[in-house]
């Protein structure tokens, strides 16, 4: 690790002298005092020493620095070029005191630098590096995602500014704050900004600014702002800011990964599906920032790939992006999800976006659960266990494509409405194996099989296609190839066997629950589903 010339002397705070440029910030691996036998003369050390030193050294050795005390008075020796990389203190110091006031600086700043390296490899996360920072940057820092909802901020450094202050209160800036970026042009500020912005017109904040923006594909990730409300802005400031932002680039790197659009839609639909949000009015204000309808018509589309190791996240999510132009997508847990929006004649319907999903995956093996409508962005979570439960239960029962998809694709699509009612059977003998026994539906089924292997004649199928075609016979008999009058007789024996009357809405629900019962038994799936 090594630390800026320009932060040792932010932090010794003394005023110097010295023929540094603005733009020269040599960095140092650690400081030591100049001696005459064993000093490290590589350039890799500041060396501190009595400016007359110093002198004697800089003619004969290029590519050192001297952080000195002045020991000597100025003559013509002190040219421009021989006082080149030499640094003099204007304070009344022994060369001890600079010294250790000097490796003081060092130890503080790198133990710093350690416990940061620590704290990422163990995964204690960005509040946990804001925290760390709190006794050496001495700043009030926040850390937002696109929608400005707050990920971390120094807790332990009070502000004045009520621009920071609304945010720690609400966790995301109100209304009136958004309102400011946007009269101010803050958001193409952010959108287009690549590094650091150091902000010094004081209209949306009463104090110097600094933000870094953390940039990926199409939009930016992570939004961090210190407000220089305890040190003022200087070089050295933004230098130990830079090194906690070289830290918090990992975090960046590992949650918002460039190969995907991690906008403000993006971040709003993780933090819902991750139950960190914790009102709808929140949802409704970071909807709005985003731009995104809260109340609209959606439905979620979840992708699961079996072989999620291989699989190319990224570049599918890249792909359906493009072809998708009305839905939202991003990867979740190694699936990836498309929010579509359903308002307006000129969007297309849900089989329109299946056949282009279907383009994307082409030849890769996966299922695709298609949750029911649902009318605003806080039912999203019910979405996506819908989806999930289509996708188990679909696949448990070794069910078709839907009518949506064309049957030769490999990914197989299961929409939630077909397996509701499978669902609620599996819910039912989850919490009690035996519940449904004895009951008519179960035991209507089990007469009927009965009756079907000591007659030979498939009930079952005749019955199942009859409920399916709302009892219309002539249907019955065209999809099973029977004669009309075949059918109509084995309808009125079925129900003199079960002595019930398919007039009854009740007996036809009945019974349709359980073919459904008798369909999860065949499958192995009588458990949750």
């Amino acid at each position: 690790m090594r630390i800026t010339l320009k932060l040792i002397l932010n932090e010794l705070g003394y005023e110097y002298e010295g023929n540094t440029s603005e733009q020269e910030n040599p960095t140092f691996a650690c400081v030591e005092l100049l001696a005459a036998h064993g000093a490290d003369l590589s350039g890799q050390s500041l060396l501190v020493c009595p400016l007359s030193e110093a002198l004697t050294l800089t003619g004969r050795t290029q590519g050192l620095h001297f952080l000195c005390v002045r020991d000597r008075v100025v003559d013509a020796m002190e040219s421009l070029e021989a006082m080149r990389g030499i640094v003099v203190i204007r304070k009344n110091l022994s060369m001890r005191e600079l010294f250790n006031e000097t490796q003081r600086i060092f130890v503080r700043i790198s133990n710093w630098i350690i416990d940061m390296h620590r704290s990422v490899m163990r995964n204690e996360g960005i509040q946990a590096l804001i925290t760390l920072s709190e006794p050496i940057i001495g700043n009030h820092i926040a850390v937002m995602d696109p929608t400005f909802k707050l990920m971390a901020y120094t807790k332990n450094v009070e502000t004045d500014d009520p621009v920071s202050n609304a945010l720690v209160q609400h966790g995301y800036h109100p209304l009136e704050t958004v309102e400011r970026f946007k009269l101010h042009r803050r958001f193409e500020q952010f959108e287009k900004a690549d590094g650091i912005i150091v902000s010094e017109d004081f209209v949306t904040s009463e104090y110097v600014t600094v933000k870094k923006v953390f940039r990926c594909r199409n939009s930016y990730s992570v939004l961090v702002v210190m407000v220089c409300c305890a040190k003022a802005l200087s070089d050295g400031l933004l230098d130990l800011f830079k090194l906690l932002m070289e830290n918090l680039q990992i975090y960046v790197d590992r949650d918002y990964p460039p190969e995907g659009n991690f906008g403000p839609v993006n971040a709003l639909v993780c933090d819902l599906l991750d139950a960190k949000v914790v009102s709808m009015d929140e949802v409704q204000k970071r909807a709005h920032y985003a731009g995104l309808s809260f109340r609209a018509q959606y439905d979620l589309f979840l992708l699961h790939f079996d072989d999620t190791l291989n699989v190319p996240i990224g570049r599918l999510v890249r792909d359906l992006e493009d072809l998708l132009l009305f839905s939202h997508v991003l990867s979740y847990q190694r699936s990836i999800l498309i929010l579509n929006h359903y308002d307006g004649e000129r969007m297309p319907d849900r089989a329109a976006r299946l056949v282009q999903v279907n383009t994307v995956i082409g030849s890769l093996t996966a299922a695709c659960g298609i949750s029911s409508l649902f009318s605003d962005l806080c039912e999203l979570p019910t979405a996506h266990e819908q989806a999930s439960v289509a996708i188990r239960t679909g696949t448990q029962l070794r069910g078709k494509p839907n009518n949506h998809a064309d049957s030769d694709t490999q990914c197989k699509c299961y929409d939630f409405e077909d397996y509701v009612l499978y669902r609620l059977i599996a819910m039912g003998l989850s919490e009690s194996p035996d519940v449904f026994k004895n009951s008519f539906f179960y035991r209507a089924i089990q007469t009927l099989t009965e009756y079907e292997r000591k007659h030979n004649t498939k009930v079952l199928q005749l019955m199942y296609t009859y409920l399916q075609c709302e009892r219309r016979a002539t249907e019955t008999c065209t999809r099973l190839h029977m004669h009309r009058n075949t059918v109509l007789y084995h309808i009125k024996r079925i129900e003199e066997i079960l002595n019930i009357s398919l007039e009854d809405p009740e007996i036809r629900l009945k019974l349709m629950l359980g073919f459904k019962l008798r369909e999860l038994n065949q499958s192995g799936s009588t458990g949750e589903a």
